[in-house]
């Protein structure tokens, strides 16, 4: 019996030795539990804190987004109206392209025009260097032509109107209408101009200075500088022998004393004077008067008898119908 109890209480006191070793152990377990858990705790604080501040980040990030979402949006509205912009210069650069292709088209044909008339010119201007020359040597022969008559004798016929009255310039001129009742007024009166007579003859300009006009005639007659002053005589360029043409310019002063007109006769624009008659040489000679301001400008015409009368209207008459006061 004792023997059993022993071995009771032995058993009892291995069991609560072993009871309070699964004791501490246990104590033990519960506080590394409780440390786990203090610890899970605290990490779930921190993941708590963690969630928090992602959430606090996440807001942040979704205005931050709204925000680059609202830039974005006007990005793409600026780009929009840059893209309307640059269609429209596009299309601007275009038309000034095909603007600028018409102009400088046009400038080439221009500038193809402008060689062609340059070649033109150049041409012309060839031609007229060898009238020019031409010309020369038909004047230097000419000039010795008259070297030689005059050397021979033949000296030129002073003018025959350096001595002529008025009374003489109007000798031959009929009276028109009733003209003598005041033959001044309707002298110079303001008849236009007749129609100039077309001929085949080629004509330039010709500036008597001396006597304030201007007037076309033949272009291959000759300025004859041995005249008196205040004078100016043109020559046909064929003479020879006397028998060619002259045309002599002169101023007289103006009077008060009656002129007869004819009024077939004009010259600058009024009714003129004239005068037709032989002169002593074999020659015939017409003169065409009219007033300019203070002077009385006479025209005479001197040639051949033999048709002297087509030489007034083939040559005289364009001569007049042309003559022009000098501003």
């Amino acid at each position: 019996m004792e023997k059993k109890n022993r071995l009771l209480l032995i058993l009892l006191g291995v069991a609560l030795a072993v009871s309070l070793i699964l004791g501490v152990v246990l104590l033990l377990e519960c506080d590394a539990q409780r440390n786990r858990i203090a610890e899970q705790e605290s990490q779930l604080t921190t993941s708590q804190q963690q969630v928090v501040d992602m959430q606090m980040t996440l807001t942040g990030t979704k205005e931050e987004l709204a925000r680059v979402n609202d830039q974005l949006t006007a990005a793409n509205d600026t780009v929009a109206s840059l893209e309307q912009e640059l269609s429209a210069a596009q299309a601007a650069l275009a038309e000034m392209t095909a603007a600028r292709d018409a102009a400088q088209s046009a400038l080439e044909e221009k500038a193809a025009a402008c060689e062609d008339a340059e070649m033109q010119l150049s041409s012309v201007q060839e031609e007229l260097a060898a009238c020019q020359a031409e010309m020369q040597v038909l004047m230097e022969e000419k000039a010795a032509i008259d070297a030689a008559f005059e050397a021979a004798g033949f000296a030129r016929i002073p003018p025959l109107v350096e001595s002529m009255t008025e009374e003489e310039i109007v000798q031959d001129a009929p009276v028109a209408g009733d003209a003598a009742d005041d033959p001044a007024e309707e002298f110079f009166s303001d008849t236009p101009v007749d129609e100039p007579y077309v001929s085949d003859v080629i004509m330039t300009v010709y500036t008597a200075d001396v006597v304030g006009v201007a007037f076309e005639a033949p272009v291959d007659w000759i300025i004859d500088d041995d005249v008196r002053e205040g004078c100016y005589l043109l020559r046909s360029a064929d003479e020879q022998n006397s028998e060619g043409y002259e045309l002599f310019l002169y101023n007289i002063p103006y009077s008060e004393e009656a002129f007869e007109y004819e009024d077939k006769i004009h010259l600058l624009g009024s009714a003129g004077v004239y005068s037709e008659y032989d002169t002593p040489d074999g020659r015939m000679e017409r003169i065409v008067s009219v007033r300019v301001d203070d002077d009385i400008l006479c025209v005479c015409f001197t040639g051949p008898c033999e048709d002297f009368g087509h030489a007034v209207e083939t040559l005289l008459q364009p001569i007049l119908d042309s003559m022009r006061l000098i501003p």
